[in-house]
């Protein structure tokens, strides 16, 4: 049986490298008046590692507490693609073991992991609009990125305002967003068992999650 991969950004007090600049960083309280220890954390939902919901974008869209626990456990496929920054992502630069199957999840592994705590962390490689319709057409339980966005990087948005044409294919087909993935290059290329649990903050638009994987054999 092989090793778990943890592949989900730690959470500090005052301090997280995965974020967009303009999130505020986490705090962390000690409540003086507890009779044991008891920690009172004050973060935004899209710190670190963490699934987004359709209500991020979709007045009338799902909330992260309306999925079932079913929908975070299961087969993931992890896609490999070797992309520059501010590029395109398009179905035929994929590297699969095989295509995702309804149910299942599928994570993306470009390296920019790496760059975590660079300005070149927000100048990533992004899924075109084909792809994410690509992705919708499978009916895939999630999708996730080791990246801050699957979004086109800000710095080269041409249109404005922007209308996030892959998070709106993704979420109007109810399929959720994990961002700030790390250590994906451990499983690359290959099928995992996946643990993506997130909190079920009430009519959220996102929550964070410790988020797992192995490989498996088929």
């Amino acid at each position: 049986m092989t090793q778990w991969v943890d592949l989900s950004h730690p959470i500090a007090d005052g301090e997280v490298q995965a974020k967009m600049p303009f999130l505020p960083h986490p705090t962390f309280r000690r409540i003086d008046d507890a009779s044991l220890r008891a920690t009172e954390v004050t973060i935004a939902t899209h710190v670190a590692t963490h699934l987004e919901a359709p209500i991020h974008l979709l007045a009338d869209g799902r909330s992260i507490d309306s999925y079932h626990p079913d929908r975070w456990i299961g087969t993931g496929i992890v896609a490999t693609v070797d992309a520059k920054s501010c590029e395109a992502i398009d179905r035929a630069d994929l590297t699969l073991p095989r295509e995702p199957e309804a149910g299942e999840a599928l994570l993306i592994n470009t390296g920019w992991e790496e760059f975590v705590g660079d300005d070149r962390y927000f100048k990533q490689p992004y899924l075109s609009r084909s792809l994410a319709g690509w992705i919708a057409d499978r009916d895939v339980a999630w999708v996730g990125v080791d990246s801050p966005s699957p979004e086109m990087p800000s710095s080269v948005r041409e249109a404005d305002p922007f209308t996030y044409p892959v998070h709106r294919t993704l979420f109007e087909a109810e399929i959720p967003i994990a961002e700030h993935l790390t250590n994906t290059a451990e499983i690359a290329n290959s099928i995992v068992e996946v643990i993506a649990l997130p909190i079920p903050y009430v009519d959220s638009d996102g929550a964070h999650a410790r988020i797992v994987a192995r490989t498996v054999r088929e």
